[in-house]
């Protein structure tokens, strides 16, 4: 994007609920890390699923890499709702017992 001359080159990133989800069973939230500007790296990914437990009340930040906790993907191209900005989705599930 062209301002006043200069080219802006800043990338964005935001984590947030996804306003149309998928249909998952109770208790599975549907979240979604945004970026502009660039690809969405491993490190974002992490950050976003420890902003997810942090909001959830987890101290436990090793849950991010527990597939009964959190699922994240990439969809085919031709499945992305705006393949201009790039967006990974992530399913986090409530444990039964906070494991903070």
């Amino acid at each position: 994007m062209k301002t006043g001359g200069d080219i802006c080159n800043k990338t964005q990133t935001v984590l947030s609920l996804n306003d149309f989800p998928y249909y998952f069973d109770e208790g599975i939230e549907h979240w979604v890390v945004w970026k502009l500007g660039d690809d969405i790296s491993t490190s974002e990914i992490e950050k976003g699923k420890m902003e997810i437990l942090r909001e959830a009340g987890y101290s436990n930040m090793k849950l991010i890499n527990d597939t009964s906790v959190f699922l994240h993907w990439l969809n085919p191209p031709k499945l992305q709702s705006l393949p201009d900005v790039d967006h990974i989705h992530i399913l986090f599930r409530r444990l039964a017992v906070n494991h903070s």
